[in-house]
């Protein structure tokens, strides 16, 4: 397969940036290999799609079929040191690895592929170890297992992590499906290392509004403008209310509250909330909203930047006529059911 080495220097240098990628792919169709320069081009195009429709559901067959058939050799040798890898604008911007596999092969997966998001499973003993390493603050994203008995919040996991001076430069982090309690997620809050840090997702733990209160009125955050809070049962109006009063209200660009409790009454108040002016992508998905609900956020004067509103689940729960409005209103490209 030909390689232009210092088109993918450049690229692995800079993982951000779209240029050096889309050069790349005019070397491709220039030198043989033109099904990896119209993949390329075909995941720019999906991250401009909307999510749901004929569109991204086209592209997205045509993605699958290329990488069932060059997935191996466009990976090259960085699929063989970790558990799996993710394509993404072309190229592996993601890798799931055990700790300890990170920890002696890490300086060369950075080597290899421009990533940017790594998630840590098979945490074992190797959280200090971890957390002491420069590799920890490398990629921009970090995720941890979600695997029973393998979680933060045990053996003093969280604790080893958020004492790490190296999380300083990390701008996602994923602590979903990790058993956190309101006590731990109030350690995030206070952590003094993630003044970086834009986006948090906090799913599936059980966290009340206690931690919410705790992370939406954190100090120590001061970036955050990205929350995710999926399947978190105990999450109720209360909660809701934490967020919107909140000094992290006036940053939010993006939040996530699907698979919750509160119902119309938790929307009625993102509805009115006078803080969120920013929200650029709510996700309320299954939350078994009514026509109360959708009339309001219809109605909402503080929503009208809105680029997207997913309210999936909700086809048998909210009427034609208040699903229309809500299209009307927002678009159907924005507005998804």
């Amino acid at each position: 397969m030909p390689e232009n080495s210092a088109l993918l220097a450049a690229i692995i240098a800079n993982p951000a940036e779209d240029t050096p990628r889309l050069a790349y792919a005019d070397w491709l169709d220039e030198n043989g290999e033109p099904e990896w320069a119209r993949f390329i081009r075909l995941q720019f195009e999906i991250e401009k799609l909307p999510p749901i429709g004929p569109k991204a559901s086209k592209a997205k067959k045509e993605e699958e079929a290329l990488l069932k058939k060059h997935e191996k050799n466009w990976a090259g040798p960085i699929a063989s040191l970790v558990q799996r890898c993710v394509f993404r604008r072309g190229f592996v911007e993601y890798v799931r690895v055990a700790v300890a596999d990170y920890l002696t092969h890490g300086d060369r997966l950075f080597q290899l592929a421009p990533l940017r998001e790594v998630r840590f499973v098979e945490i074992k003993n190797q959280m200090p170890a971890l957390a002491v390493s420069p590799l920890l603050g490398k990629a921009e994203r970090l995720a941890f297992s979600n695997t029973i008995m393998d979680q933060l919040h045990y053996d003093g996991r969280l604790e080893a992590l958020l004492a790490s001076p190296y999380l300083a430069t990390v701008r996602g982090l994923n602590l979903s499906m990790s058993s956190l309690t309101d006590a731990d997620v109030e350690r995030v809050a206070n952590c003094p290392h993630l003044g970086a840090l834009t986006h948090l997702d906090l799913s599936t733990n059980s966290i009340r509004t206690p931690g919410l209160r705790a992370i939406a009125n954190s100090d120590r955050l001061p970036k955050l403008s990205s929350l995710t809070i999926h399947g978190n049962p105990q999450v109720n109006v209360d909660g809701v209310r934490a967020i919107v009063d909140s000094p992290l209200a006036e940053r939010l660009e993006q939040l996530t509250l699907a698979f919750q409790v509160f119902r119309d009454e938790g929307v009625k108040l993102l509805a009115s909330a006078s803080r969120l002016t920013h929200l650029r992508m709510l996700d309320l998905s299954h939350n078994d909203l009514t026509d109360a609900g959708a009339n309001a956020l219809a109605a909402a004067p503080n929503l009208a930047g809105l680029q997207r509103l997913n309210l999936r689940g909700h086809r048998k729960t909210i009427g034609k006529d208040a699903r229309t409005r809500l299209q009307k209103r927002f678009g159907k490209d924005v507005c998804v059911f």
